[in-house]
């Protein structure tokens, strides 16, 4: 059995399903595409409490919210200037005119019109060229790819269904400093912790599944008792970035992915963060016997889906098996992923979980 974490069964349409994330093909010549706007909250921590950004416009495509550069330079005090004779972006991270009045922005209620594109951004220095979307006149940048590139963590507050960006805060802790090199950082969140390479000498060549840096720094960094071979390794790069590239290197129990693993971003061959999440520890104290592990396969999973729910006169475009340790509930569960057209012409998409 495929122990990947993303199985896709079949596939009847364009298009390919990642996570929660359905990404679209970058074309040498600009498109159309169809976008709605972003329903839910997107907030950022600051000095004096929790700030709202629902002033501004963005926007979801394919699964995926966009938002102008622009207003993250704003919210976040970077400089940003327009090469009017290169066509380019010029972008600074450095923090400016933290005293005067930011620019007022309001959300832009006329019909929408997008073209997909490509643009060139320079951030201190560093050229990149990101895909786009111009919408109404305006670029529109997956907030996704403006992250990494800005050092800024977007989360998905599940409970609260909230977009959370925030800066990415340095701990200070002196026995955390005095374990690793100086030319890391490490910043905690509500999701794990994270670890930020400042030198650039950590490299990766995305695809040449090399992986004893990798395996070397994280052991005398992060974990001693690392053992890469021990994960499941999943390449892919930004399907709208395609100078962004990311390594998930997660561990399974049999044919479940857990949440302890890392993943790593990696920006033109150079390592920028390794994303730590779970426990080791936990992952180890739970001496479950292998015996005990469901053993369904996906066959029979999509059949109990059918047999469970209506889709006797939809067309199933295609669907995703997703398996996974539920460390909260102590359970083996996998959600499954219809999409779908109904007898009206409605496109929907409905995840099914199953513990097992």
């Amino acid at each position: 059995m495929n122990r990947h974490f993303h199985q896709k069964l079949y596939k009847l349409a364009a298009g390919c399903m990642i996570a929660v994330q359905i990404y679209c093909p970058i074309s040498a010549f600009a498109k159309t595409s169809s976008i709605i706007t972003n329903k839910y909250p997107i907030v950022t921590k600051t000095e004096s409490g929790t700030e709202s950004l629902n002033s501004i416009s963005t926007y979801l495509i394919d699964d995926r919210t966009y938002i102008k550069l622009r207003d993250i330079a704003e919210a976040f005090d970077f400089k940003i200037q327009w090469d009017h004779i290169n066509k380019v972006v010029l972008l600074s991270l450095e923090e400016h005119n933290l005293n005067t009045t930011k620019n007022e922005v309001t959300k832009d209620t006329s019909p929408l019109q997008s073209t997909l594109t490509q643009q060139t951004v320079i951030v201190d220095g560093v050229e990149e060229v990101l895909s786009c979307y111009h919408i109404n006149g305006y670029t529109y940048f997956s907030i996704r790819d403006i992250a990494a590139l800005t050092n800024l963590e977007v989360i998905w507050d599940s409970e609260s269904h909230t977009i959370r960006i925030n800066k990415k805060s340095v701990n200070a802790s002196t026995a955390d400093e005095t374990s690793k090199p100086e030319t890391t950082d490490t910043s905690i969140n509500e999701n794990g912790k994270d670890i930020l390479c400042n030198d650039n000498n950590l490299i990766y060549v995305p695809e040449s599944k090399q992986y004893d840096s990798i395996e070397k720094y994280i052991k005398e960094n992060i974990d001693p008792k690392f053992t890469i071979s021990d994960f499941v390794i999943t390449e892919y790069t930004s399907a709208n970035t395609p100078s962004i590239h990311y390594l998930d290197i997660d561990y399974y129990l049999g044919d479940y992915k857990t949440n302890y693993g890392y993943q790593l971003t990696i920006v033109q061959e150079s390592v920028k963060t390794i994303k730590c999440t779970g426990d080791r520890e936990n992952i180890e104290n739970l001496n479950i016997d292998k015996n005990k592990i469901p053993d369904i396969s996906d066959a029979e999973l999509w059949k109990k889906t059918l047999e469970e729910n209506s889709y006797e006169n939809c067309e199933i475009i295609d669907y995703d098996i997703v398996r996974y340790y539920n460390e909260k509930t102590a359970a083996f569960q996998a959600d499954i992923v219809v999409n779908f057209v109904d007898p009206s012409g409605y496109h929907g998409s409905n995840r099914h979980t199953f513990v097992l």
